[in-house]
């Protein structure tokens, strides 16, 4: 290996990990000290902004840590300085710490709205459709439209009320004609529907019987509870018909 490329490793890894690997000899530690604060702080601005609930429910110290060992221990494959955040998200899941065993799904879900906010394609507009006109049609996702679930209640999670319990959640995400990003809790019945109605293209009707007959309930009443549930998610604009 020649002089410059072995120079050129030492500098990269003093500057990730500068506990353990030694500056380049003949630089003054002022200089290096320039570059350890500016990559670091660079990376550190990048993933804090795209995670502030997973920042603001660990202490500044931990945090600090978490996004210290990502900066050491990751090689990130995007030359984007944007797209950053989502190789930490990658990063988290794989290698991040055990706990709160909920963090990786936190930050999953604000990226999620990231996602959402910056994601191309047209908001649909809420549609107030009769719930018994609904039986017979068949409706889809907009473009805009996320499901999610998750093992823990990301959605209420803040400083002050962390989750002791796995609470499985599904969300419903969407982003509005005025570019605001929405969240509704569904039931698992209604996820379920709306999982099956992207699968199979069936009509609500034909959705809701398929759920009563597995659950054991009644037909009529599971088809009109699915179109006064789905009716409403057609009044936020996150259904529309695809037909």
């Amino acid at each position: 290996m020649n002089r410059l490329r072995e120079q050129q490793l030492r500098f990269a890894g003093h500057i990730r990990d500068p506990e353990r690997v030694p500056a380049p000899e003949g630089v003054e530690d002022r200089r290096m000290a320039v570059y350890r604060e500016l990559f670091f702080n660079n990376v550190f601005g990048l993933v804090s902004s795209a995670y502030p609930v997973c920042r603001e429910v660990l202490d500044e110290a931990a945090w600090t840590a978490l996004v210290r060992c990502f900066f050491r221990e990751h090689r990130c494959r995007t030359p984007l300085f944007h797209e950053v955040a989502g190789e930490f998200l990658q990063w988290l899941a794989e290698h991040g710490p055990e706990s709160p065993p909920w963090l990786a799904e936190l930050a999953h879900y604000e990226w999620l709205e990231l996602e959402l906010a910056a994601a191309e394609g047209e908001a649909l507009p809420g549609r107030d459709l009769p719930p018994q006109a609904l039986a017979g049609m068949r409706l889809e996702m907009g473009p805009l439209t996320r499901l999610v679930g998750y093992r823990w209640p990301v959605h209420r999670i803040r400083a002050d009320w962390q989750p002791q319990a796995e609470q499985p959640v599904w969300l419903l995400l969407h982003r509005d004609t005025t570019d605001r990003i929405h969240f509704t809790e569904l039931q698992p019945a209604t996820a379920w529907l709306l999982q099956q109605m992207q699968q199979t293209g069936a009509t609500v009707a034909e959705l809701a019987r398929a759920f009563a007959r597995e659950a054991g309930l009644s037909e009529e009443g599971a088809v009109a509870a699915a179109c006064e549930t789905l009716a409403e998610l057609c009044a936020l604009g996150a259904l529309e018909r695809a037909d």
